[in-house]
């Protein structure tokens, strides 16, 4: 299983929108989390991103991730 992402749009000071590719080889259910970053580097947002069993493949997903303060970039920190 593997994510990455393929971009992302910061919507307010308060958000972050992350298109996720992710890529799985069997069918299982499969979570990634998805870090917000700022510009001195730390971490102000996070989600998980699910997605339910099903075929195997890459999907893209879009996803709001909310900070606490703004994010000038987005990172897959691991799926599983």
């Amino acid at each position: 299983v593997g994510g990455l992402v393929e971009s992302f749009d910061v919507r307010s000071p308060h958000g972050i929108a992350v298109t996720v590719r992710i890529t799985r080889t069997s069918t299982d259910a499969v979570q990634c989390t998805i870090t917000a970053i700022a510009s001195d580097h730390s971490q102000v947002g996070l989600r998980t991103l699910r997605l339910p069993a099903g075929p195997a493949g890459t999907s893209t997903l879009t996803t709001l991730v909310k900070t606490e303060r703004e994010a000038t970039a987005a990172d897959v920190a691991g799926c599983g």
